[in-house]
């Protein structure tokens, strides 16, 4: 009982990636029912071992959202919908709470970083799978998820699996290390542009971030696994999906983005009209459905913030941002870099995916409120004195496996510097 709640936890995280894996009329999406059952065994053990609730200032933010939101059913055009995105936001709030109340110590932020490598690592599968099957040969997509979805979501364990490779040992280590060629291969495999853009971050991080002792020979490395990638894109990758990735620059210039602008200028017209509040949650494909053939998908985040909620729910949201980033700051080192990489891909995820109501980015915030939260700020001198010789590479591992930093061993430095 004692880890019931985290494990309720991890296995929300892993299946999120699949969330859309099985769809059951009348009950919702896998990610729904395990978020249920995470529900359910994480407010048990709770109540059980008269655990003390843990809150943020970002839960606190994240119910005032989903409180403004609730009370667009007063002026809403579409009352059903809104009721439903409503409860989705609430949802989106228990699961934050969840991760919050029994993520508190920093090995059990990496156990969830490795779930949800594992969710996507499946995804991957799934990919291939597709792929290799012949049935699609333009782009690829799986488990009733959209090609730009698939992509964003595996660009996002790029870092991740980088990450614990490099703070990791053992087998977790290597597993991480081996499974980002499948990954990268699969996000290509989508031909979503804007996916490759966000994977090309993931690349940067690990450019930038070379393991202890590699510095002297990384340029070898990269040298030779660029290669290696080149040559496999060429002979897996189709031609017509290949055409499209190469096309990113131009869609880029156009400021087109696959028809995205004309649906952001409609939609802000729209805003223009309802500034304040917006005309009500989820509602935003019905707003549009008067200027397009079909019922456009935002594809932007602030976009459809503006329409749905007006400027009092853009900012409502800014501030829960603004705290995850406010906790990132508490990190240093490779975490605060891995941070920046990743609030860079989300960044490019809700500037061209309708994310606002997505698990996956709800997830990510609270991801880094808790990393922030459980990061050690005591041990000054050791800490600059380890981030110091981190930017300059200056590690050795010794005949017993401890890390040795500069001429002397961390055990050195904590003494030093109590």
């Amino acid at each position: 009982m004692r880890n019931a709640g985290y494990a309720a936890v991890w296995l929300l995280v892993l299946v999120i990636p699949l969330e859309n894996a099985i769809l059951i009329p009348g009950v919702g999406t896998l990610g729904r029912m395990t978020g249920i059952l995470a529900l359910a065994m994480g407010g048990f053990a709770l109540v059980a071992q008269k655990k003390e609730i843990r809150l943020h200032p970002a839960l606190w933010l994240m119910l005032v959202f989903v409180l403004l939101c609730g009370t667009s059913f007063f002026w809403t055009i579409d009352p059903e919908n809104t009721i439903k995105r409503v409860f989705t936001y609430f949802q989106n709030f228990l699961m934050m709470w969840l991760i919050f109340q029994w993520c508190d110590d920093e090995k059990k932020v990496h156990g969830l970083y490795l779930a949800f490598i594992l969710g996507s690592l499946g995804l991957t599968y799934g990919i291939f799978d597709q792929f290799l099957s012949g049935e699609i040969v333009v782009r690829v997509k799986a488990y009733n998820f959209n090609p730009n979805e698939i992509a964003s979501i595996l660009s996002l364990s790029i870092p991740f699996a980088w990450y614990l490779f490099l703070v990791k040992r053992g087998p977790v280590r290597w597993g991480c290390v081996l499974i980002l060629p499948a990954v990268s291969l699969a996000m290509l495999l989508t031909g979503s542009r804007a996916g490759f853009v966000k994977g090309l971050m993931g690349v940067a991080f690990i450019l930038l971030t070379p393991p202890p002792g590699m510095w002297r020979t990384w340029g070898i490395v990269i040298g030779g696994s660029t290669i290696a990638a080149i040559v496999s894109i060429i002979q897996f990758l189709p031609e017509y999906t290949l055409n499209r990735l190469l096309s990113t620059q131009a869609e880029l210039v156009s400021g087109d983005l696959g028809g995205r602008g004309l649906i952001w200028s409609t939609g802000l017209e729209v805003f223009s009209h309802h500034p304040v509040f917006g005309v009500g949650a989820g509602t935003f494909s019905k707003t549009m459905t008067p200027f397009f053939t079909g019922p456009p998908a935002p594809h932007n985040v602030f976009v459809s913030l503006l329409v749905d909620h007006g400027v009092v729910g853009l900012v409502a949201f800014g501030a829960i941002a603004l705290t995850a980033v406010g906790s990132i700051l508490r990190l240093a080192g490779i975490e605060l870099r891995l941070w920046i990489t990743v609030f860079g891909i989300w960044g490019a995820c809700i500037m061209t995916s309708n994310w606002e109501w997505r698990k996956q980015m709800w997830l990510l915030l609270i991801l880094a409120v808790t990393h922030g939260a459980n990061s050690i700020r005591g041990n000054t001198v050791y800490v600059r004195q380890i981030n110091r010789n981190v930017s300059l590479g200056k590690f050795a591992i010794d005949k017993a496996g401890r890390l040795i930093v500069g001429e002397r061993s961390l055990s050195n430095l904590r003494n030093r510097s109590k």
